[in-house]
């Protein structure tokens, strides 16, 4: 038993709880972006073109992703932002400003989260409407994550996104290989145990 307790404050030790007061916007420190579709733009933009997924993430609020085109519920525009490492994540924030400043503008969107980018978990479906209050969408959470997707699957609009920003603690939590490793390594110090005991 003082085997098993010694390696459990080792687990504890190297794996600590971590700090609220380390909150920032994980996405333009450590996001990579991609999409499904993206527009280079063209004469008389009201944001400076190219319209590029990494926009979504730059923490600047005046560029934007954009589809080029308007979105289609049968095969969503989507961005995908990669945070290169899991990430406990304690709220996400979607922006989609525009120029027109009307509510029959609109877009509508499906949040999800993922650990490796294959498996999808749907944390919220909303819209993000031009005008004054509704362009920004903020989603609390409490969640560890590495990728997060956003679809467009409706609007008024063509697809875009001004900013998707993820907020959370800038270390990076445990890799699970790492506790795997430990939980291992005190299966064999029972069987080692069993073994001097006979």
């Amino acid at each position: 038993m003082k085997n098993i307790a010694f390696m459990l404050l080792v687990i504890i030790c190297f794996f600590p709880a971590t700090a609220k007061s380390d909150l920032a916007n994980l996405a333009p420190i450590y996001g990579i972006a991609s999409t499904n579709s993206s527009y280079n733009g063209g004469p008389n933009e009201v944001y400076s073109p190219p319209y590029t997924p990494d926009r979504a993430i730059d923490g600047n609020l005046d560029t934007q992703w954009n589809a080029g085109s308007w979105p289609n519920a049968n095969s969503p525009f989507w961005v995908i932002v990669n945070l290169q490492n899991m990430f406990e994540v304690d709220k996400i924030v979607l922006y989609s400003k525009d120029t027109y400043y009307s509510d029959y503008y609109y877009e509508s969107y499906n949040l999800f989260s993922s650990l490796d980018g294959a498996n999808w978990n749907l944390l919220q479906s909303g819209n993000l409407v031009d005008n004054a209050v509704l362009f920004r969408s903020e989603i609390p959470l409490s969640a560890i994550l590495q990728y997060v997707k956003v679809e467009i699957p409706a609007g008024t609009h063509w697809a875009h996104l001004n900013e998707i920003q993820i907020y959370g603690n800038t270390s990076p939590v445990p890799i699970p290989g790492a506790v795997w490793l430990l939980g291992s390594g005190l299966v064999g110090l029972l069987a080692i145990r069993k073994k001097l005991k006979k």
